[in-house]
């Protein structure tokens, strides 16, 4: 996945990608990634910066990569580290596990009733972060006491008589 401009990556999933995940090699300042899922298998990098400096990086979840971050020539293997990296200091809220998806090898990113990523998203309905009000299948957010990061909103399966 790339971006430039101003893209902006509200509650995206990236699986498997070759090589690193997500590229952004914006020629203008001010892009975005919040609530988005990142795993490799294959030890790439997550998330590489060749342009611009990002506007917000927030309550992401990374996971499988060899080094999670790459900016200004140096990898960064901590969240904290995101700090420096942004002029307005909109980071934080990382997650570094497995995501906990219910079925990945099938292609079912749904997420586990024990998944780290429940409820621990951005509030990403402001536009500033894509307006997001409903997840990939149609569902609204947040389902529980926050937004999930993830395309999927998880909700319980209900249980019929």
């Amino acid at each position: 996945m790339e971006g430039s401009g101003t893209t902006i990556s509200s509650n995206t999933v990236v699986v498997e990608n070759q090589g690193n995940a997500v590229v952004w090699k914006g020629d203008t300042a001010g892009g975005t990634l919040v609530n988005s899922i990142v795993v490799t298998g294959d030890g790439g990098i997550c998330l590489v910066n060749e342009g611009e400096p990002l506007a917000a990086i927030q309550h992401n979840l990374l996971d499988g990569c060899s080094n999670q971050l790459y900016f200004d020539g140096l990898f960064r293997t901590q969240a904290l580290e995101l700090d420096f990296l942004l002029d307005n200091g909109n980071s934080g809220g990382h997650l570094f596990t497995d995501p906990g998806f219910k079925g990945e090898t099938e292609g079912n990113f749904a997420l586990e009733s024990c998944s780290p990523a429940i409820d621990t998203g951005l509030d990403a309905s402001s536009s500033s972060f894509g307006g997001i009000l409903t997840d990939i299948d149609g569902e609204g957010r947040p389902y529980g006491a926050s937004h999930d990061i993830g395309a999927d909103e998880y909700t319980p399966a209900t249980i019929e008589n």
